[in-house]
């Protein structure tokens, strides 16, 4: 399906000197567990950031760290995502299998580690979105509901696997038509 991309963001991807920061939001979701990262960070953030967007705990969190260290990130569309660059790895495109990607965070900050630690043993839903430095509330490309599952991680980076479940191998209609699904059939 192709997607519409805005004049700019097509002349951007066009001309590599264009000057354009184009930043990649990620937000991980497992029930009400949320990890937000960014793939570059344009403002240092602050307790107050914290204390807006997020909750009133991880600002304290924040504040009793920053002697350790400075977090970078982004503010978008009402959400406070960390930066947390992270390295892309494309599947191989061979017959028969899901196109998948694996995604590789680096672990910089331990409140990543203590989120994961936190997920259960299930999928993780992953929503990407790409927007411009200079227009943070502005997406231009949103790709939702990929499901992320192997994820593992170490002292260097987190790892997990990126991919979509393919809706035409499963069976249409899934019911049979038959009076028991559909009783108004007139059978």
């Amino acid at each position: 399906m192709a997607r519409k991309l805005t004049e700019r963001l097509r002349a951007s991807i066009n001309n590599p000197e264009s000057g354009d920061v184009k930043i990649f939001l990620v937000t991980m979701k497992q029930g009400d567990k949320t990890i937000q990262v960014c793939s570059q960070g344009i403002k240092r953030l602050t307790v107050e950031d914290y204390e807006t967007y997020r909750s009133w705990n991880e600002a304290r969190d924040y504040e009793s760290n920053l002697d350790r260290y400075v977090t970078y990130g982004v503010i978008s569309n009402g959400r406070l995502f960390e930066q947390g660059g992270f390295s892309v790895v494309l599947s191989e495109d061979s017959e028969g299998t899901v196109p998948s990607v694996q995604i590789s965070i680096p672990n910089v900050s331990r409140d990543i580690i203590t989120s994961i630690e936190r997920l259960e043993n299930k999928p993780v839903k992953v929503d990407i979105e790409l927007i411009f430095a200079d227009a943070p509330d502005d997406i231009l490309m949103a790709l939702h509901d990929f499901d992320m599952t192997n994820i593992s991680y170490n002292d260097d980076a987190i790892t997990g696997t990126i991919s979509r479940e393919l809706l035409f191998t499963e069976p249409v209609p899934t019911h049979r038509f038959a009076p028991t699904y559909f009783p108004f059939l007139g059978w």
